[in-house]
């Protein structure tokens, strides 16, 4: 992943047990970047967003361990507990493209959450239905207060009241099923298209039906209303 503010001469890759790496200018020039981060299979790295704006700053999301960030960027990290646990089990970060300290989160034990601040602090907006955990999530960058969450079982829609702040106690975001026939599918991740028409795609691996193995792309628009599926590279239509 370069970073934005120095895509020529800075990039980081987050593992998945491992922690963080960095590489300024060469292929074969990485090094640790995780001191402060937890690592293992206790601890799997769920998320890592740069801030565009200071090639010094990244968020990261930690399964079990919570929100972590870095402002030196990645000689060391530290845990962010404004408003969540020590434990909050991470599963997904997103960003406001538009306001990168705008931050959204979704988790294992269905609460979604926000931060108005660069993860300083969390307010808690939505939960999903019972027994579901985030696995994506994906900002409207056109409408910022509109998350979509992708499941095991769908993906949902959230439509937030207004943009993150720095208050908490914000209340709960109504939660919309907007692709149930995605039902079962093994979803890799969401995005959202960068125009006025909301498309969102959706890939997903696994059986459930698509793929059997590979990987299959749902899309729609706008709103989504209408689903189609396509595979390979193509762009749906």
């Amino acid at each position: 992943m370069p970073h934005p503010s120095s895509p020529d001469t800075v990039a980081f890759a987050g593992t998945l047990t491992n922690g963080v790496f960095k590489n300024r200018g060469g292929r074969a020039n990485w090094t640790p970047a995780s001191t402060g981060l937890p690592t293992g299979l206790s601890a799997t790295l769920r998320g890592l967003l740069p801030n565009p704006a200071d090639g010094n700053v990244l968020y990261a999301g930690v399964a079990a361990k919570g929100f972590y960030k870095t402002t030196d960027g990645g000689t060391s990290w530290a845990k962010k507990r404004g408003g969540v646990s020590d434990t909050t089990d991470v599963q997904a970060l997103a960003q406001v493209s538009s306001t990168p300290t705008f931050l959204y989160a979704g988790t294992f034990s269905q609460a979604m959450f926000r931060s108005g601040v660069g993860a300083e602090i969390w307010d808690p907006i939505a939960s999903l239905p019972a027994g579901l955990s985030a696995r994506a999530v994906a900002v409207d960058p056109v409408r910022v207060n509109r998350v979509y969450t992708g499941t095991f079982n769908g993906v949902y829609r959230l439509d937030v009241t207004s943009v993150p702040q720095v208050t908490t106690g914000v209340g709960s975001a109504p939660v919309a099923l907007v692709a149930a026939h995605l039902d079962t599918l093994a979803l890799v991740d969401l995005a959202v298209a960068n125009s006025a028409d909301n498309t969102v795609s959706v890939r997903s691996t696994g059986s459930g039906g698509c793929c059997s193995g590979g990987t299959s792309r749902w899309a729609a628009a706008p709103g989504p209303s209408s689903w189609r599926t396509w595979t390979g590279t193509g762009n749906g239509t």
